[in-house]
């Protein structure tokens, strides 16, 4: 993943932009990047605006080959690194706008 870019510099003034990120334990269906096997469940799928978005052409085939690889250890392989973060950085920011650290108390 390209590494996240910090607010532009006319913004320094008036926000910051704190990491958010994703932890590992998490009942958000949208970011179970350790627990894959939670992708299998259809219901689970339908609350990612991704999934829920892209065509079942696309999706089964994916959902197929990821139920394949976790019955054959092979996910757990090939991502064993993400089974030891208990955090992730998505790029997700929050735009925190006004306040003493901004310059505008």
């Amino acid at each position: 993943m390209p590494a996240s870019r910090p607010c532009p510099p006319w913004w320094k003034p008036w926000a910051r932009t704190p990491c958010c990120p994703s932890p590992s334990r998490t009942t958000s269906p949208t970011v179970y990047w350790r627990r894959p096997e939670f992708y299998l469940d259809p219901v689970i799928r339908q609350a990612s605006s991704t999934f829920a978005q892209l065509p079942a052409s696309v999706v089964e085939p994916a959902i197929a080959k990821l139920h394949a690889d976790l019955a054959s250890g092979a996910w757990q392989r090939r991502h064993a690194d993400l089974l030891t973060r208990e955090s992730m950085d998505y790029g997700y920011r929050l735009l925190i706008a006004g306040g003493s650290d901004s310059g505008t108390a």
